[in-house]
């Protein structure tokens, strides 16, 4: 059950989500690696530049620098790890890695789509 809290000095709701199992809500601000914002969407284009193999690089720098901005560089990196299942986290975790992984998806070229198509999660 998601639920929102608007903070008067704040610029977009708080968003908290109380998982099925009646654990304490979670409160997301947009500093929390689990927060989207109501302009975050899988076909949103992160970055200018398609991933077709051969620039990996510039590709692979602008998609770090923009999750970095989004506060999800952890979510490829390692440092944002995969929470318990019965954790008041998880499903926080899944839609934010989700999320991820569709930027990730729609900024490859779909020639590389079956590269890529194992991954079950952004790390991967």
């Amino acid at each position: 059950m998601a639920s929102e809290h608007v903070d008067p000095g704040k610029s977009e709701p708080e968003k908290t989500h109380t998982s099925d199992e009646g654990k304490s809500p979670v409160a997301l601000t947009p500093t929390s690696p689990y927060y989207l914002s109501s302009s975050d969407n899988p076909g949103t284009p992160l970055v200018a530049v398609t991933l077709k193999g051969e620039n990996h690089r510039t590709w692979a720098r602008s998609m770090k620098t923009a999750l970095r901005a989004k506060v999800k560089l952890g979510f490829i990196d390692g440092t944002i790890t995969k929470p318990g299942k019965k954790t008041a986290d998880y499903l926080n975790w899944e839609k934010a890695d989700s999320m991820v992984m569709a930027w990730i998806i729609n900024a490859t070229d779909p020639k590389l789509h079956g590269s890529i198509s194992h991954a079950t999660t952004a790390r991967d």
